[in-house]
């Protein structure tokens, strides 16, 4: 693994359970919304917004870029072990700019877990700044 020809193209609904597999099999911290059905509902309702890198058909790494009307969010910046260190997440990173520059959005935060040493360093070596003061704050919603 770790060779070949990688392509970056937005996601399609029947790719949400191979997403899923590659998020468990990458050590992502699994959330509420990690699930087959949210997936969908994300590729079906913001078409775009869910990005893969795929080689010989398999999904290796994911980003989610979303626009708001005020501020692009990147989310599950997320790549296949074997993968890692090949330049994938970074293009990854820059197709989701384009995603979210195309709708509007001049600028972009990153959700990224902080206990996950590999994840941080690359944001650390990216041009993206580092926010001195802002806490995230969530609540998961039952649903109606």
């Amino acid at each position: 693994m770790g060779g070949g020809e990688i392509t970056i193209r937005a996601a399609v609904t029947d790719e949400a359970p191979g997403v899923l597999a590659l998020w468990r099999r990458s050590g992502a911290t699994m959330s509420s919304t990690d699930d087959v059905p949210s997936i969908a509902a994300l590729v079906d309702g913001w078409p775009g917004s869910l990005l893969i890198a795929t080689s010989a058909a398999e999904i290796v790494g994911s980003i989610i870029a979303t626009f708001d009307g005020w501020r692009g969010n990147l989310y599950r910046l997320v790549v296949d072990p074997a993968f890692r260190r090949t330049g994938v997440a970074s293009r990854l990173l820059r197709e989701a700019e384009n995603v979210v520059r195309a709708r509007g959005g001049r600028r972009l935060s990153a959700l990224v877990e902080s206990d996950h040493p590999l994840a941080v360093a690359f944001w650390l070596a990216s041009d993206y700044e580092k926010h001195p003061a802002l806490v995230r704050y969530y609540r998961n919603l039952e649903p109606r």
